[in-house]
């Protein structure tokens, strides 16, 4: 590994589909539990953070530009330097420390557009070359948290989110990973956890995420 973390606490990530509440139940965590053993890194970007990620702004709801390898590889850069800068001292005392997305959707998303590019090569095959990359680097979650949810649910929830409708395409994008996200749980069962949303209210879902983080 290229990137050393501290070997003490516990580094968290929230997966899941656009719409399935990842957010959501973040900012529901944060609230009910306010323990100071935890540590929640946010979403305010600055520096060369911020200068990659407005270079790679664009009006796709996926952010994809045509180049998903290169793509993927300045995604990891954003999230590595934010892991450095504010993760790292949290780890190093010992804390729980939180993200809303990670690695994973970074490698299933670009999987799914070099996959559509060369269909030869499945798109998990394409998840486990990228990952291995984000490996070699270090910095691997020691748990994701990945809520599954009612498919169509999800896309409405992001609809009236983005106050729009998603084009079949986008929709399409999402079924992918939706599907690929239960995949990688399946190849990952030690790291990736599946909170199942269905016929649960927010009380629950909040309770098992506490039970598995």
């Amino acid at each position: 590994m290229i990137i050393n973390r501290p070997k003490k606490g516990k580094y968290v990530t929230f997966e899941g589909i656009n719409g399935v509440g990842k957010t959501f139940y973040l900012s529901k965590f944060k609230e009910k539990f306010k323990i100071k053993d935890f540590f929640i890194i946010d979403d305010k970007l600055t520096g060369v953070s911020l200068r990659i990620f407005e270079a790679m702004l664009n009006k796709d709801p996926f952010f994809r530009g045509g180049f998903p390898m290169g793509e993927a590889l300045c995604w990891f850069a954003i999230d590595l330097i934010e892991f450095e800068k504010k993760a790292i001292n949290s780890l190093s005392k010992n804390q729980i420390v939180i993200q809303d997305r990670g690695m994973d959707t970074t490698a299933l998303y670009a999987a799914i557009s070099l996959n559509k590019q060369n269909t030869k090569i499945s798109v998990i095959e394409f998840y486990k070359k990228i990952i291995k990359i984000r490996e070699d680097i270090g910095v691997i979650p020691d748990l994701t948290v990945l809520f599954i949810d009612d498919f169509d649910l999800c896309i409405k929830r992001v609809e009236e989110r983005d106050n729009r409708k998603y084009s079949k395409e986008e929709i399409d994008f999402l079924k992918k990973a939706y599907e690929g996200f239960k995949e990688i749980a399946n190849i990952n069962p030690k790291r990736i956890k599946i909170i199942n949303k269905r016929n649960k209210n927010d009380d629950e879902v909040l309770e098992e995420i506490k039970k598995l983080i």
